[in-house]
């Protein structure tokens, strides 16, 4: 498995990622449960982008948090497709979806079958602050998040922070 482990990180180099894993039996909708795993990744954002946030976001944003979240689409097909050569069955989670791809339940409930936040803070990444926010120790809050379900544990299981930090 340590050769998966190294192969994940050249994927998400550690200067811009933390990654994470963590246990999500029992957490998950029944049509996920072979899934009893998953893959955190938080990806840093840009402090001189974010630093220029005062009034509300602003087209430098817009476009980083665009770029940021196909670079995690990106990312989570990567880690999925190479698990799959080790016959490893996994599910990428996208950072976030289109309005098309969104389902009736969400559209009528505002809940997606998956939270990003929760299997970070299970993996150990981070923790929710005061405003809702996932904080990693790291980056703070300034990060975005997407996700990797896996039927097999591929890694040592996180330590989940359950309280503010």
């Amino acid at each position: 498995m340590n050769k998966i482990i190294n192969e994940i990180k050249q994927i998400c180099p550690q200067e811009y990622y933390e990654i994470g894993y963590d246990s999500l039996s029992g957490l998950l909708n029944p049509e996920y449960s072979k899934y009893k795993y998953g893959i955190s990744l938080a990806r840093k954002l840009d402090d001189q982008i974010i630093n220029q946030i005062s009034n509300g976001p602003t087209d430098l944003y817009y476009a980083l948090y665009f770029n940021i979240n196909d670079e995690l689409n990106m990312k989570t097909e990567l880690i999925s497709n190479l698990l799959k050569t080790y016959h490893i069955e996994a599910y990428p989670i996208k950072a976030t979806e289109g309005d098309s791809e969104l389902d009736d339940t969400y559209k009528k409930t505002l809940r997606y079958f998956f939270s990003h936040k929760l299997a970070a803070i299970r993996s150990g990444i981070g923790w929710i602050g005061k405003t809702d926010l996932l904080i990693t120790s790291r980056f703070g809050p300034r990060v975005r998040l997407a996700s990797i379900l896996t039927a097999v544990n591929i890694s040592q299981i996180g330590v989940p922070i359950n309280e503010s930090q």
